[in-house]
């Protein structure tokens, strides 16, 4: 929640004080964002955006309660985002060239551009069975 700023979530009226002090910071955080998130991104009303985020970060603290949890740090998502990079600057013969752009392997290239391909080919094909 680095991004959002303890003034907006205030000047949005979003008090997550229902956690009192206690609260593990990683809840009270998922219930500022998901406020911030429903009112910045879906129109909802602060007051209905906090009760949202009050009650995603109860359902999750039940959920994943006595349990380590480990949220990487959107490796995924920009992965994912520079391999469609590297598939659509593909033109069938620079494996080298992406190899070099991206910082990887040629092999590494083959890899990434075959699932990728894969990938897109599911998702435009429909399954048969």
């Amino acid at each position: 929640m680095a991004d959002i700023k303890k003034d907006e979530k205030s000047a949005a009226g979003m008090s997550l004080d229902v956690f009192g002090v206690s609260a593990p910071e990683l809840i009270k955080d998922l219930a500022g964002t998901v406020a911030h998130v429903g009112v910045k991104h879906y129109g909802l009303t602060p007051v209905i955006a906090n009760k949202l985020g009050v009650d995603v970060a109860l359902a999750f603290a039940e959920q994943a309660g006595g349990t380590q949890v480990y949220i990487p740090i959107t490796l995924s998502v920009k992965i994912s985002n520079r391999d469609l990079e590297m598939y659509k600057k593909f033109d069938g013969s620079n494996h080298n060239q992406l190899a070099k752009e991206f910082g990887c392997s040629v092999a590494w290239v083959y890899t990434v551009l075959k699932r990728v391909r894969k990938q897109m080919q599911d998702k435009n094909q429909p399954n048969l069975f």
